[in-house]
């Protein structure tokens, strides 16, 4: 992939697909969303795998079965660092994250719900924070936090354009289209 492709296209892309449950789903009452039940529960799934995605891209993560966010391991995911290299990505600070306790608490379910809940099927297999409606918020600031920060990050501190980006033609949403 080019440096071209990956901050015109590709995260571009998965930008969009962040922030589909909160722009489609977030404050929708919940008896209108049983009428789209599978987009509902797809756009929940994939913007809680864009959060995990997008912060992986920009360093933290948490691994599985693990109770606190880490930063990669250079000596272990070589192929990361070098894309951060080639790509100039700058890094999230981890510290900077944990010096708010409540947002670094919503990110760490926000993970661990993305590692564990995406495509269970039954209630009792779902093991996480992000259960139900009223735990969405939670899930609606890991999607902010992801978002603030991919555009801090990747575009304003590597002095790219993400608006101008954004409204490239295969990058546009086109909301109107699907009215829910």
């Amino acid at each position: 992939m080019t440096e071209e492709d990956y901050f015109n296209n590709h995260i571009p892309h998965r930008i969009n697909l962040l922030i589909t449950f909160r722009e489609r789903f977030a404050k929708m009452p919940n008896n209108e969303r049983e009428n789209y039940r599978d987009l509902f529960r797809c756009s929940k799934d994939i913007s809680l795998m864009m959060v995990r995605f997008l912060l992986g891209e920009l360093g933290l993560r948490i691994k599985e079965g693990d109770s606190e966010i880490t930063l990669y391991n250079n000596n272990k995911n070589k192929k990361w660092y070098k894309r951060i290299d080639d790509f100039k990505i700058i890094p999230i600070q981890l510290s900077e994250l944990k010096q708010n306790k409540i947002l670094y608490d919503n990110i760490l379910i926000t993970l661990k719900a993305a590692n564990r809940a995406v495509a269970h099927i039954e209630d009792f297999d779902v093991d996480h924070g992000i259960i139900n409606s009223a735990d969405e918020n939670i899930l609606v600031q890991a999607i902010n936090y992801t978002e603030e920060k991919i555009i801090h990050h990747m575009y304003k501190l590597t002095n790219r354009d993400f608006e101008l980006i954004m409204n490239y033609d295969n990058n546009k949403m086109h909301r109107n289209r699907i009215i829910l």
